[in-house]
C-alpha cells in the first residue's frame, strides 16, 4: 500500500461522489420515476474521476465521462430492446469492455478506469426495456452524471493543487501500439 498523493483530493472526490448520490437518489426516488434509482446510482459515479487533474483537466475527464456513462446505458438497453438474445448482450458488453479499456488507457483516466462505465454497461442487460423504459434510464443516468460534474466544478476551488515541494502522481503514460 502507497500512502495517498493527496488525502485532501481523495476525500473531496469521495464527498463529491457522495453528494451527487445523495441529491440524485433522493431526486429520483421522489419523483415519478423512483423505479429508475439505480440509474441515478450508477451516473453519480462519475465523480470518482480526474482527482490529480488540473481543473481544465478534470472539466473534460468528466464530461467525457459523463457522455460514455450515458451513452453505455442507451447503448446496451437499446440492443435488449432490439431483441438481442442473452449471449449476444454478453459479448457486446464484453466488446464495450475492450473499448473502455482502450479509451481508459489512452485518455490516461487513472482509477476507477473502465470498471464504472462496465457497471453502467452490465445493468442495463437485465429487465424488459421498452422504449420508454430506454428515455427513461438514459434520461436519468446522463441527469445524475451531470449533477455530478456540476459538484465536482462548484467545489473546484477545496482542490489541492501540486506544488514544487508537493508533486502529485503522473498519470499514467501510455505505452506505443500498434494502434497509434
Amino acid at each position: 500500500m502507497t500512502p495517498l498523493a493527496s488525502f485532501r483530493n481523495e476525500f473531496l472526490a469521495g464527498a463529491q461522489t457522495g453528494l451527487t448520490a445523495v441529491i440524485a437518489l433522493i431526486v429520483v426516488y421522489l419523483s415519478p420515476w423512483s423505479h429508475m434509482v439505480g440509474f441515478a446510482g450508477i451516473g453519480s459515479l462519475i465523480a470518482l474521476y480526474g482527482r490529480f487533474e488540473s481543473p481544465a483537466g478534470r472539466n473534460r475527464m468528466l464530461l467525457q465521462a459523463a457522455a460514455i456513462q450515458t451513452a453505455s446505458v442507451l447503448i446496451v438497453s437499446s440492443a435488449k430492446f432490439a431483441g438481442l438474445p442473452e449471449a449476444g448482450l454478453l459479448l457486446l458488453l464484453a466488446f464495450m469492455c475492450g473499448i473502455y479499456l482502450f479509451i481508459c488507457v489512452t485518455g490516461r483516466y487513472g482509477a476507477p478506469g473502465p470498471l464504472i462505465f462496465v457497471f453502467a454497461a452490465g445493468s442495463c442487460i437485465g429487465g424488459d426495456v421498452t422504449p420508454q423504459v430506454i428515455l427513461e434510464r438514459t434520461l436519468v443516468t446522463g441527469g445524475a452524471t451531470l449533477l455530478g460534474w456540476f459538484i465536482c466544478m462548484a467545489t473546484a476551488f477545496l482542490r489541492e493543487v501540486p506544488s514544487p515541494g508537493r508533486a502529485f502522481p503522473k498519470r499514467l503514460r501510455h505505452r506505443p501500439s500498434a494502434i497509434d
